[in-house]
């Protein structure tokens, strides 16, 4: 298991899913594979019907918090899993989704106070071997939605705050 230290942030990363199970191992372990070692990770399943619990359950002893239980829909189930996390910034990755493996350092890399909202690029994939890079952006953010919420890492203060 790998050994956490104070000295670098906390992350958080809440992971949401409903009837997942196709694709929530992949995201799980695209978490616990991280590069960056101070990592809370969170999962809010939905009530899942599907094998999602029993997967979770198969890495329960390396995830830090989660519960199975009805929401009213993914932000819904995006804010309870932010209200269970103590980090300093917040990661938010659907079940359906997963990290590269050093996506967090990048972040924490890049980290540099508690009123800075860090973005990254996304890829999309249409197959395995096809995908399309969108980048993220606030040029226009009153008219469209440029900020891909899987690239997104957020300060639990400024959650705290809004």
């Amino acid at each position: 298991m790998r050994q956490k230290t104070r000295s670098a942030p906390l992350v958080s990363i809440v992971t949401v899913a409903f009837n997942a199970g196709r694709t929530i191992e992949q995201t799980i372990l695209s978490v616990l594979d991280q590069t960056y070692i101070n990592i809370e990770y969170i999962i809010i399943d939905g009530g899942s019907t599907d094998e999602t619990v029993s997967i979770i359950k198969k890495y329960g002893n390396k995830i830090t918090k989660w519960i199975t239980e009805p929401d009213n829909g993914i932000s819904d189930a995006f804010n309870k899993g932010i209200k269970l996390t103590s980090g300093k910034l917040i990661g938010l990755l659907n079940a359906d989704d997963w990290y590269e493996k050093d996506t967090v350092q990048k972040i924490v890399d890049n980290y540099t106070d508690d009123n800075t909202v860090i973005c990254g690029n996304v890829k999309l994939y249409n197959n395995p071997f096809k995908y399309k890079i969108k980048k993220s952006t606030i040029k226009n953010i009153r008219s469209i939605m440029g900020i891909w919420h899987t690239g997104v890492f957020v300060p639990k203060n400024i959650y705290n705050e809004i």
